[in-house]
């Protein structure tokens, strides 16, 4: 029994028996009762036989889709044999032949074979069907490219559950993912070469297949860049004879010394040479630029060890203590970079994919419409943005954030340059740079500038952040405005290390050695010297000879200092204060001079300030719920470690006036130790009273951390 309907075996396409051709992709067809019907193209439960051959790929069109000139071509041959067929029954039976219609019948046309029906049609057309095939095989290479990208996280996940077990050999995880994207970029440059092979003329879809192939290479070569530096970095890391030192591992300061140096010198060479992926430069170069910060914890340390200098040993471990939280920090910065170029290859994938299809229904379209077309998703020079702002801004602590904004972006395909802008208006300047993006992720952070003039910031008030990407022309890309308090120049948080790292140390931010009211107050203590000394003293020289001595000298300038913060009518305002408490209230030294009034810190920040701009090493101490300033004696190897320990709240009559401070030099100029307020400590003297401090600041580390108070 002869079945009533077949199928396609190109397309799947019910086709009627008798139907030569497949109507929706001009596959030849022929129905040859008895035999079975072949492949997946027998419905199931069908009867009957049929036979279903294939044209050759070479002499049908293949695209899908409206409009496409294989089938469409194909088809027209057989109706218009159809039609010539019908005409010439009509003439034959309507009116007598003449000679004329002795020419061949059309009827001899439908004799001929497919190959001869379709030249005749046109070898245009037979042409047009080799190039759709080609496409085709190439839209496949597309598929094959971008799914080999995307089968990467399925395989390092598979790999990450593998090393899940604490004990697991990070070197070894790592070095494996390094494997799987260089094996995938082969494979992926593997399917690029054998499209480029097929010889594809259209140019759209060559632009459209290098997007593709271009998203999914440079992923991939990226991401074996990046775990790759991760390995080689935790080689250094995790490195068991040289690892990062921790101050509780050791019994001697001597002991922790000597394992500082050895593994400062071992991370500074090896991670020297270690190669980094543009998708982390700015989190690198902050880890490195942070490390050598350990340079200036066993300068001190040493220094400290040496000369017997309990302030310079615990100094240097309270540094040494901030680079382990900055360290954690710019660590986990540094980790951030894996999830960030993940997420922007993600987004890459997404339009790569959705080029795929767009490239698929393309090859589908006859020339006019190819010719009018554009691709959507061809996202040359397109970039991601995603913004992460800070929401509160202490201005005093200004010089310890790394920045207020992070752009995270990168373009999906391609190369640009691009111009950000940001200020907050009324408290910044405008910030602008251009930075090159390419196809790799790029964090850039932004911190503009102070304003310059006069800014009320007597207390707080909201403002906004704003942030413009632009093109090299002035076209804006995009535009965000972000919503920012700012707290008052007197507001201060040890412990938000939001964009920046937070620790005791940053009550450095507070000293002003530069200011006028300190130049002016430095002046007034020259006068009250001057009378100490019945004349005989008329400059503030620092460490100098004066004709005095080095103890005498040292301690008559703390003394002019004192007098001068009473005289200028600056008095003790009874408040607990503690360097361990968190959104504190801090004067800054011209404002208690302004006020006439301040806490033990502000009265202690002040006193450091005058200290400092003349050159004199000076140290805030903390004890509980108390501040103090101590100034070293002399800045020469003969006194290193000998100190004098200043009570800045002694401003009353009874503890701060002329006749003390005439007894207490008289008395350190007959060679004896001096009390309060100004009171000499030796090395061991200090060692016993800091047991019952909280913590000590080197003045002098505001240089090497950058610290300076916010001006405008």
């Amino acid at each position: 029994m002869e079945q009533s309907v077949i199928y396609c075996p190109k397309c799947g396409t019910a086709i009627k028996p008798g139907t030569r051709f497949c109507p929706k992709c001009g596959t030849e067809v022929r129905f040859v009762p008895g035999e079975p019907t072949p492949g997946e193209n027998t419905p199931s439960g069908g009867g009957g036989t049929a036979t279903v051959t294939r044209v050759t790929p070479q002499t049908v069109t293949t695209a899908k889709g409206p409009g496409k000139k294989g089938p469409i071509i194909a088809i027209a041959a057989v109706a218009l044999v159809l039609v010539l067929v019908i005409v010439g029954v009509v003439a034959f039976h309507g009116r007598s032949a003449s000679k004329e219609d002795e020419t061949p019948t059309a009827e001899a046309e439908t004799e001929q074979t497919p190959e001869a029906a379709e030249d005749e049609a046109g070898g245009e057309d037979a042409a047009v069907g080799e190039d759709a095939e080609a496409e085709n095989t190439y839209i496949g290479y597309l598929d094959k490219a971008l799914n080999a990208a995307l089968s990467s996280e399925e395989t390092c996940d598979e790999i990450s559950e593998e090393y899940n077990d604490e004990n697991a050999d990070t070197l070894e995880e790592y070095d494996r993912y390094v494997g799987v994207y260089t094996d995938l970029y082969d494979e992926i440059e593997g399917y690029r070469s054998e499209a480029a092979d097929l010889g594809i003329g259209d140019k759209k879809l060559l632009a459209a297949g290098d997007m593709i192939f271009n998203t999914a290479g440079s992923s991939m070569t990226i991401r074996a860049r990046l775990y790759r530096f991760f390995r080689d970095f935790f080689a250094v890391y995790y490195d068991e004879e040289y690892s990062i030192p921790y101050q509780e591992n050791y019994t001697t300061y001597e002991d922790y010394y000597y394992a500082l140096r050895d593994w400062y010198d071992f991370a500074t060479e090896n991670y020297g040479e270690i190669e980094y992926p543009s998708c982390i430069t700015s989190e690198w170069e902050r880890y490195l630029a942070d490390l050598t910060l350990n340079q200036t914890v066993l300068n001190k340390l040493a220094m400290g060890l040496n000369y017997g200098d309990p302030l310079r040993i615990q100094s240097a471990m309270n540094l040494a203590e901030r680079y382990i939280t900055q360290e954690e920090l710019d660590y986990q910065s540094l980790m951030s970079g894996v999830g960030n170029e993940t997420e922007h290859s993600r987004s890459q994938f997404s339009f790569a994919s959705s080029l795929v299809e767009e490239a698929r229904d393309y090859v589908a379209l006859d020339q006019d419409a190819r010719e009018e077309y554009e691709f959507e998703d061809l996202r040359d020079g397109t970039i991601r943005f995603v913004y992460d702002a800070i929401d509160t801004i202490y201005p005093s602590l200004y010089n310890t954030y790394d920045a207020f904004v992070l752009v995270k972006t990168g373009c999906i395909n391609g190369t640009r340059k691009i111009v950000v802008e940001a200020e907050i208006p009324g408290f910044t300047q405008k910030y602008r740079e251009v930075f090159s993006l390419d196809a790799s992720y790029k964090g850039i952070y932004i911190k503009p500038p102070a304003l310059a003039g006069d800014v009320n910031l007597t207390s707080a008030k909201d403002a906004q952040l704003t942030v413009t990407l632009s093109d090299m022309d002035g076209g804006i890309i995009d535009a965000k405005t972000f919503p920012v308090t700012i707290k008052s120049l007197y507001d201060v948080d040890w412990y938000s290390d939001e964009y920046g790292l937070a620790t005791q140390d940053n009550v450095l931010c507070y000293l002003a050695p530069e200011s006028a009211s300190i130049a002016q107050l430095k002046r007034l203590a020259i006068d009250q010297m001057s009378s100490i000394t019945g004349g005989a003293v008329e400059s503030f020289v620092g460490y100098q000879d004066i004709g005095l001595g080095a103890y005498a000298t040292t301690y008559l300038e703390a003394a002019g200092i004192m007098r001068a913060l009473y005289e200028s009518g600056v008095r003790y305002l009874m408040d607990p204060y503690s360097i361990s408490g968190s959104n504190q209230h801090v004067l800054l030294p011209d404002a208690v001079l302004e006020q006439q009034g301040g806490l033990c810190v502000e009265t202690s920040l002040v006193v450091a300030s005058a200290l400092q701009s003349a050159g004199m090493h000076a140290f805030l101490i903390f004890p509980p719920g108390h501040a103090q300033v101590a100034v070293e004696v002399w800045n020469s190897e003969d006194h290193i470690g000998e100190y004098f320990l200043i009570e800045t709240t002694a401003l009353d009559a009874s503890s701060n006036n002329e006749d003390i401070y005439y007894e207490g030099l008289q008395t350190l100029l007959s060679g004896y130790a001096t009390g309060l307020p100004i009171e000499y400590m030796s090395a061991s003297d200090m060692e016993e009273y800091l047991q019952g401090v909280d913590y000590i600041v080197d003045c002098d580390d505001a240089a090497v951390l950058g610290m300076t108070p916010f001006a405008n």
